[in-house]
């Protein structure tokens, strides 16, 4: 395990035993020590610490702000500590003053208890109701009260008292955007450069957890580079699981393939150990869980650097359900208030849920979001526990409870220039499962784990392709791959099977974990609904657990996924939070 965690009284950095030391650095230059987990995008062939150490040679305290990766380090300069994350705050650092020290850590639940007499943090639930909702606490608030998380990008020196900014630097002038491609080729030529520079500097042994395309493109990628490439895919024992053309797609590009049996045990000892491991909940737990597990295991076959494709529907526009919502959204908008409040009142009638489960709340909560305006309307379209849920599930109202509606208007106000689509791929990456999945999964293994579709080369490129040769203008519900131009690359520059590249979506997601939940880990899944900071009665928990028939045939032909357990998931990975705070 690899991770940071420090006090202003104490001895200084500390990290867990790692499998592989590629995840953390060091680096000294007389008085100035900086320590580093993650990795930099522009850090060339040194290590994190080392190119840390460089940039502050080169330009000071203020040099080491805003630099782009996926990275958390501390300086001391023999009188000082300097805390730095990344300008993204992919490796988030946390604070938390207790008895007159401060400490910091990349780990929350590392900051839950610092020491024998310390009687630990509580879970803050004043974010509860945004929490079950959204998956995510509102930053710089954490799941912890008094823990904080600290401001992306910035250097913050760490004193006994807290953390405030060290560089008082002004911001950077306004530059005007860059010019989108003009054309279709222009894109493919400007998606090669960033490739290039994504890609640069790997060793030449490399890991892949491929799945579906958006993994198969970096195989070929890396292969053509020259790179020696060991992919690393999920099985499963259940039939209709398991992603087609893994094992042949590597076989054809030449690389090493390794599967990575998932069981019902393997969620289980994940869920366990899910606080250390973590930062955040998870409707979709299963699929941190997961990636953690397989990167461990990579890390044991001697793999030092594992990418992944976490980000590429994000960023070209592919998650097919998130443009479902737009399209549905829009045709729904017009729907009469009489018949939007007589549906809610048929939806809420408790034996309608039991009989329709998942899609009734899926449901209601699309009537919920159809009073609302622009942005706030196409912010955050998913939602885990609408109100009526949550009332239902704990009994009572959080104390002090933080309002919904408003936090959501916050955080949707700087997209309202975007189109819907943009705002709704937008907010999705607003929750951060893609760095919270990432960052543990370093964590647990020790390895560096990165997607080239998270660095800032890509990222630029992205940002420069029309919206037309992303998802193009197709306004149905169907579950169209998006993507177009990453496609186009592919198919131009023949680096994949054209079963490989035209394949169905199959949402990384995708396992039978609702049918575990069910059987083998109901058990676990009683436990934890028994370790939440609220109870739930018995009644509650048997309709979460029940799996009615328009349930099971929602799962089958309208989700991607194969997956409706997001709120049981969602608890669970609560619960580990819970206990001893």
């Amino acid at each position: 395990m690899s991770s940071l965690s420090f006090g202003t009284s104490g001895g200084g950095w500390q990290r867990g035993e790692a499998l592989v030391d590629a995840d953390h650095s060091t680096a000294r230059d007389g008085r100035i020590a900086i320590t580093a987990v993650g990795f930099m995008d522009r850090q060339g062939t040194a290590s994190t610490a080392a190119a840390l150490l460089r940039a502050l040679r080169a330009g000071g305290l203020p040099a080491l702000r805003r630099l782009p990766g996926s990275f958390a380090a501390v300086l001391d300069d023999g009188e000082r500590r300097y805390a730095i994350t990344d300008a993204q705050g992919n490796r988030p650092l946390y604070s938390r003053v207790a008895d007159g020290d401060t400490a910091i850590a990349t780990q929350l639940d590392a900051l839950r208890r610092l020491g024998d007499q310390d009687p630990g943090a509580a879970l803050d639930r004043r974010w509860e109701d945004f929490l079950l909702s959204y998956e995510f606490v509102p930053p710089p608030a954490s799941l912890f009260a008094g823990v904080w998380l600290l401001p992306a990008g910035e250097v913050m020196e760490v004193a006994r008292d807290g953390c405030a900014a060290a560089c008082d630097t002004p911001a950077p002038a306004a530059v005007d955007p860059p010019q989108p491609y003009a054309d279709l080729a222009a894109s493919i030529a400007g998606l090669e450069e960033a490739f290039d520079r994504a890609l640069a500097d790997l060793p030449r042994r490399v890991g892949v957890l491929l799945g579906g395309f958006d993994s198969a493109l970096l195989v070929s990628l890396l292969r053509r580079r020259g790179h020696d490439v060991d992919s690393f895919s999920f099985r499963y024992r259940e039939e209709g699981f398991t992603q087609p053309h893994a094992e042949s797609t590597s076989t054809a590009l030449g690389a090493r393939h390794h599967w990575i049996d998932l069981t019902p045990d393997v969620l289980a000892a994940g869920l366990e150990r899910y606080a250390t491991d973590f930062n955040q909940p998870a409707g979709q737990a299963h699929y941190l869980v997961f990636t953690a597990h397989a990167c461990a295991a990579a890390a044991a076959a001697g793999i030092e650097v594992c990418l992944t494709g976490d980000g590429c529907d994000g960023l070209f526009l592919g998650y097919p359900t998130v443009a479902r919502r737009v399209s549905l959204m829009r045709r729904l908008a017009g729907l009469d208030s009489r018949a939007r409040r007589a549906l809610r009142r048929i939806l809420a009638q408790p034996s309608v849920e039991r009989a329709l489960g998942h899609p009734a709340r899926v449901a209601r909560n699309v009537l919920h979001i159809l009073d609302r305006e622009e942005p706030v309307r196409g912010y955050l379209a998913a939602r885990t526990f609408d109100p009526l849920s949550l009332a239902r599930l704990r009994g009572e109202a959080t104390p002090e409870a933080a309002d919904v509606e408003s936090i959501l208007a916050e955080l949707a106000a700087p997209t309202d220039g975007m189109t819907p689509l943009r705002r709704a791929y937008a907010a999705k990456g607003k929750v951060g499962l893609n760095r919270a999945k990432l960052a543990g999964a370093a964590t647990r293994s020790g390895m560096v784990v990165r997607s080239p579709f998270m660095h800032e080369a890509l990222i630029a490129a992205a940002s420069r392709i029309p919206e037309s040769l992303l998802r193009g203008s197709d306004s149905s519900l169907r579950l169209e791959l998006g993507k177009r131009a990453l496609i186009e690359l592919a198919m131009q520059r023949d680096l994949l099977p054209a079963e490989v590249i035209h394949q169905p979506k199959r949402s990384p997601v995708h396992a039978p974990v609702d049918l575990w939940y069910r059987g083998p880990l109901r058990e676990l899944v009683l436990r934890r609904l028994a370790a939440l900071p609220f109870a739930v009665s018995r009644r509650e928990a048997e309709i979460l657990l029940a799996f009615p028939a328009p349930q099971r045939l929602y799962r089958r032909w309208l989700t991607i996924d194969r997956f409706t357990s997001h709120q049981i998931g969602l608890l669970v990975s609560y619960a580990a939070f819970a206990r001893d705070s």
